[in-house]
């Protein structure tokens, strides 16, 4: 029931799509424990211990959305599925024009470490979060979002 699940814990009550902003969506915070993350998800869950202090968590069957842990608080979240858009409303799929649109003067691009395309980073007003959307130079194909540095963290806890 859980891919079911993790559904209903991204629906706001009147049935529209959450959206994730630098404090997190739904009944996912960023900070809360790995516990917490595991009762809000739900039963289903992959837990992966990749590094010491650092944990990925993702809906078993489903790597849509992964949940990076680090020393026991949440310090982003992955998203690689248009369903679950920004604040913004910028999702998976959205071009790199829409992003420059929606955060306009706020946008810090680097070129892609290991394929053609970009990291197009926006970071929150106090400088301790950022969303960072990876582009083939075209398409958004995910975006991370959280606190720092580990929102930057290109390959996650590896």
């Amino acid at each position: 029931m859980l891919s079911g699940g993790l559904w209903l814990s991204t629906q706001a009550s009147a049935g529209t799509p959450e959206r994730i902003g630098f404090s997190g969506f739904g009944t996912i915070r960023m900070g809360m424990s790995l516990w917490e993350l595991l009762v809000a998800l739900g039963e289903h869950t992959t837990v992966e211990n990749i590094e010491r202090g650092c944990t990925s968590v993702y809906v078993t069957g489903s790597a849509d959305v992964v949940y990076m842990v680090i020393d026991d608080a949440l310090a982003r979240v992955e998203v690689r599925t248009p369903s679950l858009p920004t604040l913004s409303g910028i999702k998976v799929g959205d071009t790199e024009r829409d992003i420059f649109v929606a955060y306009a003067g706020r946008v810090v691009v680097s070129d892609h470490e290991y394929q053609e395309g970009h990291y197009l980073a926006v970071y929150s007003t106090d400088r301790r979060s950022a969303v960072v959307f990876d582009t083939d130079g075209n398409r958004i194909r995910s975006f991370r979002i959280g606190r720092l540095p580990e929102a930057l963290h290109v390959e996650g806890c590896s």
